[in-house]
């Protein structure tokens, strides 16, 4: 009864927050799309309410395109979309960019680590198309506001970095957010752009 309440609950934030819920809804995937996650989190943070957010990052969607169709990689990634929907009705999820990166969006009723938890045992499971096993793995992130990011663009670019960041390997990884990693890896970041200028400059003759 109290979880019915509490997704209840969810659904009317929805609604009051995304005036127009379908206007941002992700037309492939049946979850809100970036901009929702834009539109709520920014609703969130003017209320100064507390929350965690999951990054997943889906990684083989690719592999599973290339090998058995477009259209059978199309449901993979659908269908592990209404997996992050199901995990708990009161958390919010959202498809962030055009490939395969989602974002879960925690009240703070909800325990963060939980939801982690749940993904990481789903992607440990055998994945299967046409009776064939397929391999596909989920790199996560965890992290809070206001205590690890303090903006929607924070929250963006963190998930941007654990996932590269995690990237590196096809194990499964979980990385917890922090003003720390964020900081850290925009420093490097333009590092890399001042860098990328100075080769730039240097290619067309205006520094020697």
């Amino acid at each position: 009864m109290i979880a019915q309440f509490a997704t209840a609950l969810s659904m009317i934030f929805i609604f009051l927050t995304l005036k127009n819920p379908m206007e941002f809804m992700d037309s492939s995937t049946r979850v809100f799309n970036r901009e929702g996650f834009i539109e709520v989190m920014e609703e969130k943070i003017s209320k100064n309410g507390k929350f965690a957010v999951v990054g997943v990052q889906i990684e083989g969607i690719k592999y599973v395109s290339e090998r058995y169709g477009a259209e059978n990689g199309s449901s993979l990634l659908n269908s592990t979309a209404e997996f992050l929907k199901m995990i708990d009705r009161r958390c919010m999820v959202f498809h962030i960019s055009a490939v395969t990166k989602f974002a879960i969006l925690v009240p703070e009723e909800v325990n963060a680590d939980m939801i982690v938890d749940k993904v990481r045992r789903r992607f440990n499971e055998a994945f299967y198309i046409n009776e064939a096993e397929v391999s596909i793995w989920a790199h996560i992130s965890e992290f809070n506001y206001p205590e690890d990011v303090k903006s929607v663009q924070d929250a963006l670019d963190t998930i941007d970095y654990v996932t590269i960041q995690a990237s590196e390997t096809k194990e499964q990884q979980i990385i917890y957010g922090s003003e720390f990693i964020l900081q850290k890896k925009r420093r490097e970041r333009e590092i890399e752009q001042a860098l990328d200028i100075c080769e730039a400059l240097v290619r067309s003759g205006a520094v020697d």
